[in-house]
């Protein structure tokens, strides 16, 4: 049985039900790494979009006073 579900899987993702709700999804190795390849790659997307922990004034970044424009 485990091993049908095995083979299953190897094409396409297994939903384990327990009284009919899902509980568990048996996939893959391949589809497992694909999955978390995508996450890392997302997450080093969104860590491109994180602020530093270090700020700098415009004062700061252009050597003295920054006056607004008229």
């Amino acid at each position: 049985m485990l091993g049908d579900l095995v083979d299953e899987a190897a094409e396409h993702e297994v939903f384990l039900l327990r009284p009919g709700r899902p509980v568990g999804v048996l996939v893959s190795v391949e589809a497992y790494e694909a999955v978390q390849e995508r996450i890392d790659d997302l997450e080093d997307r969104l860590s491109l979009h994180e602020p530093d922990d270090e700020y700098v004034s415009l004062d700061e970044a252009f050597d003295g006073p920054v006056e607004a424009a008229a």
